[in-house]
């Protein structure tokens, strides 16, 4: 069995089913009970594109620096999450759950 390098990675491939603005920060669903909470600043590209552009739409790519992390979808729309010190609303950044599995923080 092949495992992704870093946890984030493990969306590779996923589907998002469901996104939703909670309080101040953004939730992800995707197929098999995964689910990703963006405390952070982020922003989608184009700049045209909503929320709804995820949904039933799969992750290609994930790209990690020290300043964001981006995901790329199947219909070219981009996720960017801002890492850096100024776009930090609380303790982490992304919060990662998948059933059977430890949480991952990125904080």
């Amino acid at each position: 069995m092949t495992y992704p390098a870093s946890p984030i990675e493990s969306l590779i491939g996923m589907t998002v089913t469901h996104t939703e603005i909670v309080h101040d920060y953004l939730q992800l669903r995707f197929e098999t009970s995964t689910g990703m909470s963006i405390y952070n600043d982020w922003n989608l590209v184009p700049k045209t594109a909503t929320l709804r552009n995820l949904i039933e739409h799969h992750v290609t790519a994930v790209h990690s620096s020290a300043d964001e992390v981006v995901f790329d979808f199947d219909n070219e729309t981009k996720l960017i999450v801002d890492l850096s010190v100024s776009a930090w609303k609380g303790p982490e950044a992304l919060q990662l759950d998948r059933v059977g599995l430890p949480t991952v923080i990125w904080n």
